[in-house]
């Protein structure tokens, strides 16, 4: 949940679209968090198959409102 603030929104001319936060953000929360390196690389999969999904939907919803101004 730390790093939802870190996902980027991107507007242009051809629509919004949501984006990952950079790696370096990640990786700063989870030392922040007191994540243990050696946890890090099993935490950062898990990380990434749930901000996959997150994008996924969030992109999914902003296409749809596209759709719907139209």
């Amino acid at each position: 949940m730390s790093c939802a603030r870190h996902l980027t929104m991107v507007t242009s001319f051809g629509g919004t679209c949501w984006r990952a936060a950079p790696p370096s953000e990640v990786r700063q929360v989870m030392q922040w968090q007191g994540v243990k390196p050696s946890q890090r690389g099993e935490l950062w999969q898990q990380y990434q198959v749930m901000e996959i999904e997150a994008l996924r939907i969030l992109n999914e919803r902003e296409a749809a409102a596209a759709r719907k101004a139209k």
